[in-house]
């Protein structure tokens, strides 16, 4: 009786989930295949790596001390004697710094949560605006601070600041466009894993639960109203309907251990540097472009490996 129940929800999930899927609408299934595609602040973490520390505390100390000497150096003779102490100076220009870096942190993630979403590569935008506002509020910070008339003051902050400038622009500008480009080829491969996953997840709730074959293609899915077309698309989408290639396997009802293929990226989903592969059993395992050979080379995916082979060399015809 219980199993009739459970069954009888399974269907009306199901059908419930066409129908969402027929009208262009995310159903629940989806929702929580993306739900890799994190919130703002959720997402900031990301882009947090060892090596950008060092990088970091260099473009601080030249921004707090080597700019901020320079900069007191230049007003000094400006300022009332109480307010034109160096540690005070390096005090203020170390808070300037640490403000800038706020404000154009904020910039580059608003940025990013843009090019998340439309997946566009904006990273050099976000760059750009997320230095001037580094740029603008570190002046204000320090007009607001120093008594001193305008044009003084900008004519010191420009000469003072700009060795400090020059540090950043040849240091911490590339480290940035190489920690957005690492956080969106992660972003890509995490894509693929999910939807490879959640295909998966549908051929074996829709069809094999059902007694019916695997379909014969991933674009079936779609026509069949099971999931939306967006699922087939990989996150660098190059214009093309289904981004995976699939080949029709047996695929086993429990989870169990398999090493035959079942779908897997097309390499420039990922710009050449590997695929993301989906096994019969459900596992999907991101793999380098020098590990993918080992296991296309299996007995079990010789098949397999010869039809992408071919269905790439096809792509590449103009």
């Amino acid at each position: 009786m219980l199993s009739g129940r459970r069954n009888s929800k399974l269907l009306l999930h199901n059908s419930h989930d066409r129908r969402k899927a027929a009208q262009g609408r995310p159903t629940r299934g989806e929702m929580r295949a993306y739900r890799w595609e994190k919130p703002l602040l959720a997402g900031i973490a990301d882009y947090f790596f060892v090596w950008e520390i060092p990088v970091a505390l260099a473009v601080l100390v030249a921004w707090t001390c080597g700019g901020g000497y320079l900069f007191h150096r230049a007003v000094r003779g400006e300022l009332r004697r109480r307010k034109a102490g160096l540690a005070r100076a390096l005090g203020i220009a170390f808070l300037a710094a640490l403000a800038g870096a706020v404000a154009g942190g904020i910039i580059l993630f608003l940025v990013d949560s843009i090019d998340r979403k439309n997946a566009a590569d904006l990273r050099f935008l976000g760059i750009g605006l997320g230095a001037l506002s580094f740029l603008a509020i570190n002046f204000v910070v320090l007009y607001a601070a120093f008594e001193a008339p305008l044009p003084r003051l900008f004519r010191a902050w420009a000469l003072g600041y700009a060795p400090a400038a020059a540090l950043t622009a040849l240091v911490a500008v590339p480290a940035a466009g190489y920690a957005f480009k690492t956080r969106r080829d992660n972003l890509a491969r995490q894509h693929s894993l999910e939807a490879l996953r959640f295909i998966h997840q549908r051929i074996l709730t829709e069809y094999v639960s059902q007694l019916r074959a695997p379909p014969a293609t991933l674009q079936r899915l779609v026509d069949d109203n099971i999931l939306r077309k967006q699922v087939l698309q990989a996150r660098a989408n190059r214009g093309r309907a289904v981004d995976y290639f699939y080949l029709p396997a047996p695929i086993p009802r429990r989870q169990e251990k398999s090493d035959r293929i079942l779908a897997c990226d097309f390499l420039d989903n990922h710009d050449g540097r590997g695929r993301v592969i989906l096994f019969t059993n459900g596992a999907a395992e991101w793999y380098p472009r020098d590990r993918v050979k080992d296991v296309f080379d299996l007995l079990e995916n010789r098949a397999f490996a010869a039809a992408l082979k071919e269905a790439e060399a096809s792509l590449k015809k103009p």
